[in-house]
């Protein structure tokens, strides 16, 4: 039975699916990917001789949602396993006139789904759990443990030629930091620019070296970080695709992040996390892997899972976190032989 798989839509998520879609890909059952760009990017090494089906991205107009149905339609699937939440994707699947329509029932579309599951309450168990227990009624059944990003020969070419453009002042063997100060889901989640700024300034001081990542909107957010960096410090914000910013990442020994797609992105290169939570649930969306932290200060509304915090911006939960707090989790991890950081939490 040919199936469609709809790719979640945030590229954290799709992060943390991928070990339910390499257990899916194991089972030899022919497979069409599904979903925005970037994406299809991240899993182009899942079924590779598989379809893929681009979709357009998150400001979809009525015109845009007849044209997924359509093209789904057009790739000819008996079945559909939705890893999107949105009623929007199983309307889609549902006017596709795809026969088995397999997700999670929630936000009304129950009746859209031909095999509806319950899904657990956010936080119950990790994001990752999630995706394979989707998976499994089509018989998927082993996984592996924790979401690893394979880099081709492209992005690590890639990589090494912004790093022979910018990186020329740091020594070989640096010990480095990445700075993620970006962040996709509204504003809540976003520890503030001037932590991040006062973060790479204490670092820098004790002559620890880096660079920033993140998407080419956010290259100004990172050029205020920066400021007044030296030349051991550079911008790499919107350099290249997702891989070369993986492998960027992958040359750093500890990356600094909130809870965004660019934190899953480090932990699946294989880079150490210390991962800034507050807003959100570090049961649900921690970074998986040996080596991370998370630090996140109890506060009464959270986690309330806001876009937007209702107390302001910065969130009071984020505002807490204080950057030599930061400071103390990085340097301790540095001193650290890789692989030997324990995956406890501070805060």
């Amino acid at each position: 039975m040919k199936t469609i798989v709809r790719l979640p839509n945030w590229l954290g998520d799709t992060l943390l699916a991928l070990p339910a879609l390499e257990g899916l890909a194991a089972l030899g059952e022919e497979l069409v990917l599904a979903g925005r760009v970037g994406p299809l990017e991240l899993v182009d090494h899942i079924a590779p001789g598989a379809p893929r089906v681009p979709l357009a991205g998150a400001k979809r107009s009525p015109i845009d949602r007849v044209a997924a149905a359509r093209a789904l339609r057009a790739a000819r699937a008996q079945r559909c396993l939705l890893m999107t939440p949105s009623l929007s994707s199983a309307i889609e699947a549902w006017a596709a006139g795809i026969e088995v329509r397999i997700g999670w029932a929630e936000q009304g579309r129950r009746p859209l789904l031909t095999t509806p599951l319950v899904r657990p309450p956010r936080g119950a168990m990790h994001l990752a759990e999630e995706f394979k227990a989707l998976v499994a009624p089509l018989g998927a059944a082993e996984f592996p443990a924790v979401p690893v990003l394979p880099l081709s020969t492209g992005a690590a070419e890639a990589a090494q030629r912004v790093w022979e453009r910018d990186a020329r002042a740091i020594p070989e063997n640096a010990h480095l930091v990445a700075l993620c100060p970006g962040v996709q889901y509204g504003t809540a989640k976003r520890w503030p620019e001037q932590s991040f700024h006062e973060l790479r300034e204490r670092l820098e001081a004790r002559g620890i070296a880096g660079f920033i990542v993140g998407s080419a909107e956010e290259r100004a957010l990172a050029d205020r970080v920066l400021a007044g960096a030296g030349a051991r410090w550079f911008n790499a914000a919107g350099a290249g695709r997702l891989r070369t910013a993986a492998a960027l990442l992958r040359r750093a020994r500890v990356a600094v992040c909130n809870d965004t797609g660019t934190m899953h992105l480090a932990a699946a290169a294989g880079v150490a996390v210390v991962a800034l939570f507050g807003p959100s649930d570090p049961g649900w969306t921690r970074p998986l892997g040996d080596g991370h932290r998370v630090i996140r200060h109890p506060w009464d509304c959270a986690p309330c899972f806001c876009r937007h915090c209702p107390h302001g911006d910065p969130a009071p939960c984020m505002a807490a976190i204080g950057p030599e707090e930061v400071v103390r989790v990085v340097e301790e991890m540095l001193t650290r032989a890789p692989g030997g950081v324990d995956g406890s939490s501070s805060g």
